[in-house]
């Protein structure tokens, strides 16, 4: 299997791609620290996503993959993972008993895990909220900023230039002032258009951006009207759905960026990029392996933490130890240095 896996990824990605996932590769086939373990690992599988099995598989776990219809995934990916050897799991099972889940968006959180969850997005960790099992939250982690704000700012744009999508003019709304959001307002902002979030005055809004108070619906409804694009970051499910009949009403390219439906039943699904799918994920590869690689390696970690009992009961960040290991890996193999920088600034501590 492990043959065939390298193969597959060395198609697309040179070794180099992936610095943090093939050191992991290296040091766990020799410690083997999950020889046995049986590993469900849903993340969303592209790709790139392949290349996250590999450290596993040295690890000596046994790895199946979940695929469940609200988590998106490539369909020729899919297909590709019995003739590499990988069993699959469609939807959540509740029948199947594994040692650790590698979760996204909570949609594995009714499988039975022996020793633990990994959720690798913020929509997961209500899904996890009051859990009596330990749950490391990946999302928690300051690189993660990596994929949710410069991975995925990076993949808006490039996924409505895939779709042709041409904004009337250069007005921007991001509903969402968080991590995505601001990733979002980052990248449009570096090209050169206006950009207005929406959100309460305390939201993050690391783009510095000019907000709209969401309680404000006259000046949202107002802003609505005269946008070039709408896009929804806000990780909620139905979000939005209070201003439907403006962002129907408007000319603006509407596009989603969360797992959920952020616009809820009276915005047409028709009327949004990707139908209402996270839009990114119209790309063969939603999110480039650069801004995932490291990404992969924390959720990879945190099974290992899990395995070994380093995790106690209740949600926990992954173990900071892990984090510096990786941020000091990407800067010996000089891998977003200006991202890192820039997190460092950001969150005024080193990473």
């Amino acid at each position: 299997m492990t043959t065939a896996l390298t193969a597959a990824v060395a198609k697309k990605y040179h070794s180099r791609d992936y610095p943090v996932v093939r050191s992991q590769i290296a040091e766990w086939g020799q410690s083997r620290p999950l020889d046995g373990a049986r590993v469900l690992d849903a993340t969303p599988l592209f790709t790139n996503t392949l290349a996250k099995l590999l450290p596993l598989i040295a690890a000596g776990a046994k790895v199946s993959v979940g695929v469940h219809p609200d988590v998106p995934a490539d369909p020729a990916v899919v297909a590709l993972l019995p003739d590499l050897g990988i069993d699959v799991v469609a939807g959540a099972s509740t029948e199947a008993e594994f040692d650790v889940i590698l979760d996204c968006a909570g949609r594995h959180r009714g499988v039975t895990s022996t020793h633990g969850y990994a959720e690798l997005t913020h929509s997961g960790l209500a899904h996890y909220a009051g859990s009596l099992q330990p749950v490391v939250m990946v999302d928690e982690s300051p690189l993660k900023l990596l994929e949710t704000m410069f991975g995925t700012g990076e993949s808006f744009g490039r996924a409505l230039d895939h779709l042709n999508a041409r904004p009337a003019n250069n007005r921007v709304v991001v509903f969402g002032a968080g991590k995505v959001g601001s990733g979002i307002a980052l990248n449009a902002i570096g090209q050169g258009l206006s950009v207005t979030m929406i959100d309460r005055p305390n939201a993050a809004n690391f783009a510095h951006a000019p907000i709209i108070d969401l309680r404000d619906v006259e000046a949202v409804t107002d802003a609505l009207s005269n946008a070039g694009v709408i896009v929804t970051a806000t990780g909620v499910a139905g979000a939005v759905a209070e201003f439907a009949e403006a962002i129907v009403a408007s000319n603006a390219i509407v596009a989603n960026m969360g797992v959920d439906d952020e616009f809820g039943p009276d915005v047409p699904v028709d009327r949004v990029l990707n139908g209402k799918a996270p839009v990114n994920f119209v790309l063969a590869e939603p999110t480039l392996m650069r801004y995932m690689d490291p990404i992969f390696a924390l959720s990879n970690a945190a099974a290992v933490d899990l395995i070994t009992g380093n995790v106690p009961p209740g949600i926990h960040p992954p173990n900071p130890s892990i984090d510096a290991a990786i941020a000091a890996h990407l800067r010996e193999t000089h891998s977003n240095l200006d991202e890192l920088t820039f997190i460092e600034r950001l969150l005024t501590h080193p990473l």
